[in-house]
Parts: structure tokens; sequence; C-alpha cells
């Protein structure tokens, strides 16, 4: 078994948003290997001084997640088959939609490159509520037609691409299926639909962002959901 030689490094970078009520800073993770070429570059969010249960549980779901991701990569480097003609690659990178005591909205983005023409980015959404410790969902926040009010609005903003949107492809990547819409992040101006590489456009297109107006989700947000607080 070939060993893997490593430089690693896990650090707090200095930077650090300020919300309502909470700080949050990026805590920065650098790995390179020597024997077996490869790069980790991450960037990912920790809520300062989490006293509470629920920030805690925030900052273990989002160092867990970034832990798991780069296991899996990895599992790419130590493989036997691994071609080191070009460094391997992994970042992950962040953004804070919105954050209060009660709720933090952030979006991390994971590259990989393990060979091949290009590599890969995928959006990952977490949204979580900090008066109940738990990561929500669409369905936690809304119900009725809430998916077909939120897929005819995304159709219509893809569409305006008259270069690269296909109405076959879109409809299909933004139909009203739960598991279209499973990346989103909740902002000051309204929900924000994160689409993946491919999903509704080609890889030249980039990966759209639609944001959808609250007013056209006033009629069904859940009567029990954090949105009504």
């Amino acid at each position: 078994m070939n060993k893997v030689v490593l430089l690693t490094v896990l650090f707090l970078v200095s930077v650090k948003f300020s919300f309502a009520g909470i700080d949050i800073d990026t805590v920065k993770y650098l790995e390179e290997g020597k024997s077996k070429k490869y790069n980790v570059e991450v960037y990912y969010p920790k809520i300062r001084n989490a006293s509470t249960e629920s920030t805690r549980g925030f900052n273990k779901l989002i160092s867990d997640f970034v832990e798991e991701k780069r296991i899996e990569f990895m599992k790419d480097v130590t493989a036997a088959d691994y071609d080191d003609r070009l460094p391997f690659e992994f970042n992950v990178g962040f953004d804070v939609s919105y954050a209060n005591m009660n709720f933090v909205s952030v979006v991390l983005y994971t590259y990989y490159f393990t060979g091949g023409a290009h590599g890969s980015t995928i959006a990952y959404t977490f949204n979580y509520d900090l008066d109940y410790n738990n990561d929500l969902k669409l369905s936690d926040l809304f119900e009725g037609n809430y998916l077909n009010i939120i897929s005819d609005y995304c159709i219509k903003e893809i569409m305006k691409d008259d270069e690269y949107a296909d109405a076959d492809w879109v409809k299909e990547g933004a139909g009203p299926k739960a598991e279209n819409f499973e990346a989103f992040n909740i902002n000051e101006q309204g929900l924000m639909i994160h689409f993946q590489q491919y999903q509704v456009l080609p890889y030249a297109a980039g990966m759209p962002d639609v944001l959808v107006p609250p007013q056209l989700l006033e009629g069904v947000v859940r009567k029990d959901s954090f949105l009504m607080r």
C-alpha cells in the first residue's frame, strides 16, 4: 500500500461574518499530498462561542459534512489507478445567506477534480433552525402547491437565457419535484434556489440561481414554520 505523505493545517481565519446577535467565523483547512499529488483547500462556517446545544449542533453538522466529503475525495486519491499527471483537487467555499440568533442559512460549494476534462462543483445548503436544533427542508417551511409555484417561476426565469436554455431540459430540471429544489437558502429578499451543473443548463452556462419573491409564497407558508415566528 502506498503511503500518502501530507501537510495538514487547520485554523480559524480572522475574517468573520457579523449578524444580529451572532458571529460566524471561517475555518480554513489545508492539506497537500506529496507522494501522491493532491490539494485540499477548505473554508467552512463555524458559529463563534457556540454555547447552546443548537449552535453546537450546527457547527457539528457542517464540520461532519466537510469531513465526510474529504474522506470521499481521499478514496479517489488512494485508488490504485490514480494518475498524478495533474494533482487531484478538493475545495470547499461558502456563503452566508442569512443569520441571526434563531436561524442560519448557508450554502457550501464543493469542487472536485479527479481527472478528466474539468472538475465538478456541487452546491449544498443548510437552513438551520437554532430554536429547535434542526436542519430544515422546503417541506418544513411550505405546504400545498408550493412546488408548482416555485417551479413555474424558476422555469420562466431560466428560459430568459436565450443562448443556452432548452425548454425540455429546463422543464425536467426545474419541474415540480422536491429533489429539484433541495439546494435552497432563505435570505431577506426571498427564497434562493440553487441549480446544479447540468441540472437545467449545459456546463458552459454555469450554475444558475433563481430568487423567488416572498409574495409568491405567502399563501403556502406553513403556519408552524420558522417563517411564521
